[in-house]
């Protein structure tokens, strides 16, 4: 029979011991340190301030990013109850509602991880005499959360530099004055941008909205969007494109939405221009109201996720 010697038992005892520390170790509940904040932690400030200024930035802007984030597409998601305000005043030149200062920083919250962020404090605007909510040095950034699984994308990201935020503040601010002086014109100048029309019928559809408890104006076709909008631009040739004279196409997939609806605006396709410039480049007016020309490929991929029939629209 075998008879184990004392070393192999001590040696064994040894091992079962540790064994059972591990579990032990394992089992027993994590340290406040270890578990990491709560959510109430973070409503309390405790995780990370929950407000600060752009100049505070500033102070440490080595550490600092500016990046754009794009959410799912999810029409069952919410946007939240600023998210019209925050692209009304994106229209009138404040700055974007996608737009976001982090140091890249991750919480985890019941098993979730959030990045920490910061983005300008919407407030209301008065659509008697609408103004954007200008960028200065001393704009409040309200904290928020992404969640970081559920996040589409984070595009854009650069080292945040207030120099460069307040030169492209005064720049989308003359772009706003440009856009105005062109409304309060009788008839578009021929040589006017395309931009400009679809800055235009941007900031008329999110008043539109705003006036009818967030849901958006028919849009089924250009004659459809034009009766809808008539009252907030008068003049139909607003409607057409400047130099060829074709109507500006709305996305009809938008038609009679609830804009809240709609998770990333700054991504869904509101209206453009029927077909491309000769450079293959089109431009476009998304629903949070900002205006870019894009190339052929990303317009087929937007037009895709936006709901568009791309053989319609060339």
């Amino acid at each position: 029979m075998y008879n184990p010697s004392r070393r192999s038992l001590r040696y064994a005892a040894a091992a079962v011991a540790a064994s059972a520390a591990v579990l032990a170790a394992a089992a027993a509940p994590r340290t406040a340190a270890a578990a990491g904040p709560t959510l109430a932690d973070v409503m309390a400030g405790k995780a990370a301030p929950l407000t600060l200024t752009l100049q505070q930035l500033d102070g440490e802007k080595e550490q600092w990013r500016r990046v754009r984030v794009t959410l799912p597409a999810d029409a069952s998601a919410m946007n939240g109850p600023d998210a019209m305000e925050r692209a009304l005043s994106a229209a009138l030149g404040g700055p974007s509602p996608s737009v976001y200062y982090t140091r890249g920083q991750v919480v985890s919250i019941d098993g979730q991880s959030f990045l920490i962020a910061y983005r300008p404090k919407s407030d209301p605007v008065n659509l008697s005499a609408p103004k954007p909510a200008k960028l200065t040095p001393q704009t409040p950034l309200t904290l928020s959360l992404l969640s970081v699984r559920t996040a589409a994308a984070f595009e854009d990201i650069r080292p945040f530099n207030l120099q460069e935020e307040m030169a492209a503040q005064r720049q989308a601010e003359k772009q706003a004055e440009k856009v105005s002086m062109a409304a309060s014109s009788v008839t578009l100048e021929a040589e006017t941008d395309a931009e400009i029309g679809l800055r235009q019928i941007g900031l008329a559809l999110l008043m539109y909205a705003q006036d009818h408890g967030d849901v958006l104006p028919a849009m089924k076709d250009p004659k459809a969007a034009r009766a809808s909008l008539g009252s907030y631009l008068p003049e139909e040739g607003l409607f057409l494109h400047p130099l060829t004279g074709e109507a500006f196409q709305p996305n009809p997939a938008l038609s009679g939405r609830k804009y809240a609806h709609i998770s990333s605006p700054e991504s869904m396709v509101a209206f453009f221009e029927p077909s491309p410039d000769p450079d293959g480049m089109r431009a476009v007016l998304f629903l949070d109201g900002t205006v870019r020309r894009i190339s052929g490929a990303e317009w087929r991929k937007l037009a895709r996720v936006s709901k568009i029939d791309t053989a319609a629209a060339r």
